[in-house]
């Protein structure tokens, strides 16, 4: 189930990377929706992606919109992990916004959809879909997904508090 349409940008100032650096990198966005607890709002959408670099390693980030986390903060720690540089081959995929996909037909590229709407099956959909009962708060999601992803990507530990304060207030 995806929804609205973002532009896209490049992001070239990402901190120098720790990972050695990646020769190229596969992003995938998607977004889907879960049960919402709050009144008067019925669903949630959640923002869910995936990074691969062709070097074989791969991390998981998400966020629930309106939530305290940055969903392109989180996209920029992914290509930071996996070795983003300035000469790195970025390829981003979409099913949720028709105008981006012929962008990127029309530049010759592959567009996909079943890496896309993977990743959301498995992060949100098998645990926090609409077929689970559930009502979620908007933190409690966000949190939640937070946590899925840092377990996916082995970075759940003693310094995952660090990786994933929450914005005062």
């Amino acid at each position: 189930m995806a929804s609205s349409c973002a532009a896209a940008s490049v992001i070239p100032e990402l901190a120098p990377s720790a990972a050695a650096p990646a020769s190229a990198i596969t992003l995938s966005l998607d977004s889907t929706y879960i049960r919402s607890c709050h009144e008067g709002e019925r669903h949630l959408e959640v923002r869910v992606g995936s990074a691969e670099a062709s070097e074989g390693s791969r991390q998981v980030f998400g966020a629930v919109v309106n939530a305290d986390t940055d969903i392109v903060a989180l996209i920029r720690r992914t290509l930071d992990t996996l070795g983003y540089t300035g000469d790195t081959v970025l390829t981003a995929f979409t099913d949720g916004c028709s105008s981006m996909r012929s962008i990127l037909a029309a530049a010759g590229l592959r567009v996909g959809t079943s890496l896309t709407e993977g990743t959301a099956n498995f992060l949100v959909n098998q645990r926090m879909a609409k077929s689970q009962q559930i009502r979620w708060s908007r933190r409690g999601a966000d949190l939640l997904l937070q946590v899925r992803c840092a377990i996916y990507n082995g970075a759940l530990g003693s310094g995952f508090g660090q990786l994933f304060e929450l914005a005062p207030g």
